[in-house]
């Protein structure tokens, strides 16, 4: 009963969210807080970063990436943390040189002891046991990724990832 509950809620949340995104499809940022700690909620945000995407116009490519990297980033947040709530944010930057970001923000990790920090990655990422079940996600958005990073903080810990994207990408109402 409780899982159908679960289930319900995140699958409101995504239609309600879907339908806020498309109203602002003039806007180029979008987030959505989810619950931590529910095994819904990595499929909640890829529908909900899917519905973004497709009401900004992106092509399929990047935005099936995306989706991936959201996905990957939101189960590490659930899986690793505590987090009550987690965050996942997208944006779509730049005129020229045009940026898609997505960011998942937890609150915090599981074991006590992480400081202010902050790193910055490019395509060097560990690869991870290829038989493995699990352990290869970051491996993934290291992959798929142009760039990306996390800021530890003790409030925190905010991963994300970028991509470029076509200069056409999202025309209709500007950009920022």
């Amino acid at each position: 009963m409780i899982r159908e509950r679960a289930a319900s809620a995140a699958a409101v949340t995504h239609d309600l969210l879907a339908v806020r995104a498309a109203v602002r499809r003039d806007r180029r940022r979008a987030s959505a807080v989810l619950p931590g700690g529910s095994a819904t909620t990595p499929e909640c945000a890829r529908g909900i970063v899917r519905s973004w995407l497709a009401a900004w116009q992106v092509p399929p490519e990047p935005a099936d990436d995306t989706v991936l990297i959201a996905s990957e980033l939101t189960t590490n947040a659930a899986v690793h943390t505590d987090s009550s709530q987690i965050v996942v944010a997208v944006q779509i930057t730049g005129r020229e040189l045009r940026r898609l970001t997505v960011r998942v923000i937890d609150q915090g990790p599981s074991s006590p002891g992480w400081i202010d920090r902050h790193t910055d990655r490019t395509r060097a990422t560990a690869r991870g046991d290829a038989l493995a079940v699990s352990g290869r996600g970051l491996f993934l958005v290291g992959e798929l990724a142009d760039r990306w990073g996390a800021v530890r903080r003790l409030t925190g810990t905010s991963v994300w990832a970028q991509l470029a994207l076509p200069a056409t990408t999202g025309t209709r109402g500007g950009g920022r």
